[in-house]
């Protein structure tokens, strides 16, 4: 791993790649396993190309032969189909005490030598080369996705890092040549494994919390990125954060009673300096903004002083985003330090020189700055006019009506501020000077400031104003991230990542909301609620209500229909979706399949509570972004009435199948029950289905329910029953399909009985049924039936007010005895044993069917299929 960039000062590192290989001794990459007689499955489309979807199994052998041949062809014959000529496989393998291990310290070496045998070599050439390498790197992604789970995940990381690597480089060559840029499928997700225990403990003894860990899981997915921050030291001395979980960092949960307002050192008492709090009410109450206008900062601190100005559009002034956990805030009063305010005016003095010699090298940086934020703020610093807005001292603490006015004007804020200058507890101790461009941009990107919701809105208003503040000087996060890397391949899959959490962080969406067509809105709204979602992922707020507020901005809704509401979720909340389906003319249709806590208000129970978390387990789980772009980009609209949200969805209405031969539907109730999993069901044309709910169905950890309950049964139960599908994929392919769906309850209908009243009770994953599992499940019911059919059922149902009776326990055991008979009979068939071997890879057993067979009567249910036209108003 050593062709990966570190940070200056990296944390020790105990990876070691051990070399299991024999030789490879060439011949075609994409054939080579059949060259060497192993039966794998591989075809070739017209065009030569491996088909993306195509599955390999992996032969059957040992996990240790499998390693070693996996790294002989994926690593070193990879290496070889790359380099041609420059393959020397003793050049990525050194031997030091008795060991031998990969190394990967002359790769960069050896592709420059290679690039430059390759000048005089034609584009079409070079074409035809790169496609060769990109089926290769495409049928690695699906090789190592097949390996066994045990398979060493050092060998694996070390293959995708090559692959990492190749991948960019044909990536900029395919942009050099000007031709289109192939997919290429790379594995990703293989870096977690740098976060394991051992890995953790380092990170965390040098500074990091679990939270952040988890966060920069989520956040980066190449090797290269995560390799880098697990090297990477935090340098905030401040905190402390043992205590702190994977979900939730301690410092992030303000508590007005214990937070402590700081001063700028910690061995200084100065007094605190208060602006006059009816200047600022008064500003407010006109609807201009208040600007404190800074005075002697140079001087002694009892002279320091401040004025309240009122903006007029002239003043420069520089607005300051910060996280409240490092000391800058005051919950009770608008009060800080003097030494503070002191301490702010010259950060901003050095600002404004840096942005002037920004503006000066403007065509080298390739930094495009808006012309009126260039000028100096201020003549000289002899006669300077220093203008500052932060929230401690500028929004009013109370009364109320004076902090919604404030709320009200905080986009506007950050717009007009001619910069807006981040200070974060983490960075300002770290030196811009001493640690290249690269690593800065790590720390950006890793700080508590984008954990955040409220710097979130600030960061994006900002736009290409928003400096962050180093120990020796403020960057321009915009010019930071157009810098010139010369197309460095050693850092090329690192950018990529730090480039994409740029692009969520900026919302750059609402730069050209002016140039779009806002009545074509079935896309906008997707587009704009997916990156809002991405934007707010792993961010959190200390007032929950708050969310609705920066959403609103964000959006650029109307904030004041918020801030004269109660300060509550559920009133927020709900004002939000009706401003933003008022805006596009409706809300995406699957909103309702997403996993977010829901409200609880009549009418919006359907509505997301938030967006900042899941609603089980807190943080996002891996593999969602795909599932949930899906869900917001849904071109079908639905609207918000007084009931709920009316969509047009498949589905089914379930009953429990009616039973009229004995005086109870379930006649071996006193055996045990199956625990809860899943629900089976028989659509009229006798389709087998079946649904879990989600979280137990996904195996989330954190989705319980308690010992002996069924709440899916119980659904099913309480009558009227449906259970509606995300978008009916199980009508219309073959094989095995599956998709969400959500179960609940009607509770009416509208006049004309077109449009059902649903009320959700859970969501499900809805998946049909293989035709081995319906084998067996058809035998159940078979077997079910004919036993439910003789006497001694009848006796046991005809007790079974008596079941505690010494006479009904020798009629069970009876009944036991012939279950046992007929399941044992029936476990002799041979289609049947195949097809328990089939779907749950182990032989079939009659105590296996006879679980089945007395569970039977719990999942007869039939579900009676509803067209993709049925009108559902859900809550």
């Amino acid at each position: 791993m050593e062709h990966f960039v570190l940070p200056i000062d990296p944390l020790s590192s105990d990876l070691e790649i051990p070399f299991v290989a024999t030789v490879y001794d060439g011949g075609p990459f994409l054939t080579y396993p059949a060259q060497k007689g192993l039966p794998w499955p591989l075809s070739y489309n017209q065009d030569g190309l491996i088909p993306h979807d195509l599955y390999l199994s992996l032969p059957s052998i040992p996990t240790s032969d499998q390693e070693s041949f996996s790294q002989t062809w994926l690593f070193f014959g990879l290496l070889q189909a790359f380099m041609k000529d420059e393959f020397d496989a003793n050049h990525y393998k050194e031997s030091t005490g008795g060991r031998t291990r990969i190394t990967t310290a002359k790769l960069f070496e050896n592709m420059r030598r290679m690039w430059a045998k390759q000048v005089q070599q034609s584009s079409k050439d070079k074409v035809v080369q790169f496609r060769t390498v990109v089926n290769c790197l495409n049928l690695v992604a699906q090789v190592l996705r097949a390996c066994n789970d045990d398979f060493d995940w050092r060998i694996k990381l070390s293959i995708a890092s090559l692959c990492e690597v190749f991948s960019a480089t044909v990536t900029l060559a395919y942009a050099s040549l000007g031709v289109k840029e192939p997919t290429i499928h790379i594995p990703t997700h293989l870096g977690l494994h740098l976060f394991e225990q051992n890995r953790k403990e380092r990170m965390l003894s040098a500074g990091w919390c679990s939270n952040d860990i988890e966060i920069a899981a989520e956040r980066f997915s190449s090797v290269q990125t995560l390799y880098f921050l697990s090297r990477m030291r935090k340098l905030d001395a401040q905190r402390d954060h043992h205590g702190c979980r994977h979900d939730m960092c301690k410092w992030n949960q303000i508590s007005k009673d214990e937070y402590q307002t700081l001063h700028f050192r910690q061995t200084c008492h100065c007094p605190d300096i208060t602006p006059p709090v009816y200047e600022l009410e008064l500003c407010f109450s006109r609807h201009r903004l208040p600007l404190l206008k800074l005075k002697n900062i140079h001087g002694e601190l009892h002279k320091v002083q401040i004025e309240v100005v009122e903006y007029s559009g002239k003043e420069k002034y520089v607005a300051i985003s910060h996280v409240w956990a490092y000391g800058l805030g005051n919950p009770i009063t608008n009060a800080l330090p003097r030494c503070q305010v002191a301490h702010l005016g010259e950060l901003i003095i050095k600002l404004d020189s840096a942005a002037t010699n920004e503006a000066n090298q403007n065509s080298e940086a390739k930094v495009q700055m808006s012309e009126n934020h260039t000028q100096l703020l201020f003549g000289s610093v002899a006669d300077a006019e220093i203008y500052l807005w932060i929230d401690t001292l500028c929004c009013p603490v109370s009364p109320p009506e004076s902090k919604a006015l404030a709320m009200e004007l905080l986009a506007y804020t950050y717009q007009q501020a001619s910069y807006v200058l981040v200070l974060d507890g983490a960075l300002v101790v770290c030196d811009y000077a001493e640690i290249p461009v690269y690593e800065a941009i790590a720390r950006i990107f890793t700080l508590a400031w984008l954990q955040r919701l409220w710097t979130l809105q600030e960061g994006v208003l900002a736009q290409d104003r928003l400096w962050f503040q180093f120990k020796d000087r403020p960057v321009n996060l915009r010019a930071l991230m157009y810098a010139r890397f010369e197309h460095n391949i050693t850092i090329q899959s690192f950018l990529v990542d730090m480039a994409s959490q740029y692009q969520i962080m900026s919302m750059s969406f609402l730069q050209d909301e002016k140039l779009r067509d806002v009545t074509s809105s079935g896309a906008n709204i997707g587009h704009d609620l997916l990156a809002l979602d991405r934007a707010l992922r792993h961010r959190s707020v200390t007032v929950e209500a708050d969310e609705a507020l920066c959403i609103c901005t964000l959006l650029r809704l109307p904030v004041q229909d918020l801030v004269r509401l109660p300060a509550e979720v559920e009133a927020r909340m709900s004002e939000v979706w009706r401003l933003i389906a008022r805006k596009y003319h409706g809300l995406p249709q699957r909103i309702l399949f997403l996993s977010f806590p829901r409200l609880q208000q009549k009418g919006f129970r359907w509505a997301p509570r938030t967006l900042l978390k899941e609603a089980h387990g807190g943080l996002f789980k891996h593999g969602t972004n795909v599932t949930r772009s899906y869900m917001w980009q849904d071109p079908n609209l639905g609207d918000i009435t007084e009931s709920g949200l009316l969509v047009k969805w498949p589905g089914f209405k379930l009953n429990a199948k009616e039973y009229h031969d004995l005086p109870v539907r379930n006649p071996w109730g006193a055996l045990p029950r199956l625990r809860e999993h899943r629900i089976l069901f028989k659509s009229e044309d006798g389709t087998r289905y079946q649904f879990g709910s989600k979280e137990h169905t996904t195996r989330d950890p954190a989705y319980k329910h308690a010992e002996g309950a069924f709440p899916l049964h119980d659904i099913i139960q309480r009558g009227n029953c449906y259970l509606i599908l995300a978008d009916g994929s199980l009508f219309k392919k073959e094989g095995f399909t599956k998709e969400l769906g959500i179960l609940g309850n009607v509770i009416g209908s509208s006049t004309d009985g077109r449009i059902l009243n649903f009320v959700i009770a859970e969501q499900v994953v809805v998946f049909n049924t293989s035709e081995r599992e319906c084998i067996i499940l058809d035998t159940a019911e078979r077997v079910a039936h004919q036993l439910r059919a003789e006497p001694l059922t009848a006796k046991l149902a005809a007790m079974d007010a008596d079941t505690g009776t010494k006479e009904y326990e020798v009629v069970l055991e009876l009944f036991k005895k012939r279950l046992d008979e007929v399941c044992a009979e029936e476990a002799k068939s041979k289609l049947l044993t195949e097809a328990f071997d089939k779907v749950y890879n182990r032989a079939i057993t009659d105590r296996f069917l006879r679980v089945l067979v007395q569970d039977w009567f719990y999942h007869d249910i039939v579900g009676k299929s509803l067209s993709a036209e049925q009108q559902w108003c859900v809550d």
